[in-house]
């Protein structure tokens, strides 16, 4: 139906006419409302010191007919104007602010644009401006003087500070002014560390206006000494039942190939296809998948 009045109640009703000019009952009353409809399931990502990416739930009908618009104001007085931003395709369901003020809450909505000039605002979310705390901080592929430290940011470009350690120590040792060039994740292998020792460690984002984002503080333990690396089956490098110590080799260690090992591709970082030096036995050998590498550390 068409032509129908906004914000008005309607009623209606259904009656089945047959071939033979005869017909039921009429069916019960129902009632809507004629409105302009609204966007829903409203999110906010990726928020930076100055930005922040507004996302809200995609509709066929507002995608096809509508535009929309999204407007947004610093939160504290009702009374402070909105910005609006617009018109917007009824298909785009994403928009991304810039120019914020750090440590600021703003509110936002998303609009959707009528006949007759009319617009349907949504409910309000909020998000406050920062530099982006890590998540998804934890450590993994633990070797008797080595841990691999990973983390991911929903912002870039951001750099980090990470310190560690004994956590029965005082003092941190500090690695300063890191950068990712892969973008998230992050890893960060450490090196130098003593066998079968617990370590506690720290990161957080330093953003391009030099603001910092909230510590975030994990533990891990190292694996205990091994003697000699070698590899104990036909495998890949990177499956740690392959190699005499129960974990997979980096660039601090010496191995010794006596089977046939593949390397693979490493498609986050760092690439664990790692070792000092390589020697090899009768019957060793490495085969490389396409695109696969071995790094290898000192001399």
């Amino acid at each position: 139906m068409t032509g129908l009045t906004n914000n008005a109640i309607y009623e209606w009703k259904v009656v089945t006419r047959c071939t033979d000019n005869t017909q039921s009952g009429e069916s019960s009353v129902q009632t809507f409302t004629a409105r302009c409809p609204t966007t829903d399931n409203l999110t906010t990502h990726s928020i930076g010191p100055d930005r922040a990416t507004l996302v809200w739930m995609q509709n066929y009908y507002i995608n096809t007919w509508l535009t929309r618009t999204v407007r947004y104001r610093v939160v504290g007085n009702p009374d402070t104007p909105w910005t609006e931003t617009g018109p917007l395709s009824g298909s785009i369901n994403s928009l991304t602010l810039t120019g914020l003020t750090n440590t600021t809450t703003y509110e936002w909505q998303v609009g959707t644009r009528c006949d007759a000039g009319i617009v349907s605002y949504s409910y309000s979310l909020t998000f406050t401006t920062r530099c982006p705390t890590p998540y998804l901080v934890f450590s993994s592929f633990s070797t008797d003087r080595t841990q691999l430290l990973r983390f991911e940011v929903d912002f870039l470009p951001v750099t980090f500070d990470i310190d560690y350690r004994l956590t029965t120590a005082s003092e941190w040792v500090s690695l300063t002014g890191l950068s990712s060039t892969t973008g998230t994740p992050v890893g960060l292998l450490l090196t130098g560390l003593m066998p079968n020792t617990n370590y506690t460690w720290r990161v957080r984002s330093i953003c391009t206006d030099g603001s910092l984002s909230d510590y975030v503080t994990r533990t891990f333990t190292t694996a205990p000494a091994c003697a000699a690396v070698f590899t104990l089956k036909t495998g890949f490098w990177s499956d740690q039942t392959v190699w005499s110590c129960g974990w997979i080799p980096t660039v601090v260690h010496d191995v010794e190939v006596r089977h046939a090992i593949t390397l693979s591709l490493s498609y986050s970082p760092p690439n664990l296809n790692q070792a000092r030096q390589v020697r090899f036995t009768a019957g060793g050998k490495l085969l490389y998948t396409p695109g696969a590498k071995l790094l290898l550390g000192l001399p």
